[in-house]
């Protein structure tokens, strides 16, 4: 549903649900092998598909400032985790099946332009997850969290053929399953010279410049 109040102002309610399936070697008998045998990677073949629902409220201002509300419920919610077995040195890897994940989400979004030289999109994200899974092995769990995302991706014109573009990434804490996924981040800068009337692009870069995006 959209409603527009006023010139410039939109609003769009929507109600989304579908059904999503695991990869194919997901749900084989296959076993795998890591870390000199100390890791067991094993399908599972009796995984269930996730039953996805979603509401969602967007509100954009002047075509291109943007507030997004939503909230998010899947029922056999599936992912890729690991357990320590009781009976022996290993760590099975697997996808399992939780009773279901929730999330719900505030999400901001604006564009700035200053003339000819700087353009910036900036996007934050205030999330609160909750997975929930009552048959873990020995371990049921029923997890929330509440984390924060933001998004930062601007271009610097120096010259018609010199430009430098920085992205910037950053989340903290958060959770999946029984891990702790600890702060991360990623900060890139990519210098940009065009030459020969620009047929020729030349592109000078670097990646994860504080080391953070690891985890």
């Amino acid at each position: 549903a959209v409603l527009t109040p006023a010139e410039g102002h939109l609003l769009q309610l929507s109600l989304t649900g579908n059904r999503s399936y695991p990869e194919y070697w997901a749900v084989t008998s296959a076993k795998g092998y890591t870390d000199g045998g100390y890791g067991e990677v094993t399908g599972t073949p009796g995984l269930r598909p996730a039953k996805d629902y979603q509401v969602q409220l967007v509100y954009l201002l002047h075509g291109k400032y943007q507030l997004a509300l939503w909230f998010q419920h899947v029922d056999d919610y599936f992912v890729q985790t690991c357990y320590q077995r009781q009976d022996r040195l290993v760590l099975d890897y697997r996808h399992v099946n939780f009773d279901f994940r929730q999330q719900a989400g505030l999400m901001v979004y604006a564009p700035v332009r200053v003339g000819q030289w700087l353009q910036t999109s900036a996007s934050a994200y205030l999330l609160w997850n909750r997975e929930k899974d009552s048959d873990f092995h020995d371990l049921p769990f029923d997890r929330h969290i509440v984390s924060v995302m933001a998004n930062v991706r601007s271009t610097v014109t120096l010259s018609p053929a010199l430009s430098v573009n920085v992205n910037a990434f950053a989340r903290t804490k958060t959770y999946q399953g029984l891990f702790d996924l600890p702060a991360s981040g990623n900060l890139t800068v990519e210098l940009v010279g065009r030459m020969l009337k620009q047929r020729l692009t030349v592109k000078a870069y670097a990646t994860n410049l504080l080391r953070t995006n690891a985890i």
